[in-house]
């Protein structure tokens, strides 16, 4: 899912979001819309926020995923 998408599963906004990381409105809003793309250790981040893990595409131009759950190992 992607940050937007987990922001609204998490009935939250990008404002609240900003203000547990500390940042501006306007840096989440460049990274829900794309302008900006985050670091892993930003994701994770932003993960951790939003009680979610980081989902790495394996292609390194796609941009990070997010699930709401930790993802169950078989």
């Amino acid at each position: 899912m992607t940050l937007r998408e987990l922001i609204k599963h998490r009935q939250t906004t990008g404002a609240a979001l900003g203000r547990a990381l500390g940042w501006s409105r306007a840096t989440v809003s460049d990274y829900v819309t794309g302008r900006r793309r985050p670091k892993l250790e930003t994701a994770a981040r932003i993960a951790a926020a939003l009680d979610a893990v980081v989902i790495v595409p394996r292609d390194k131009g796609a941009p990070f995923g997010y699930a709401p759950e930790p993802v169950k190992k078989n």
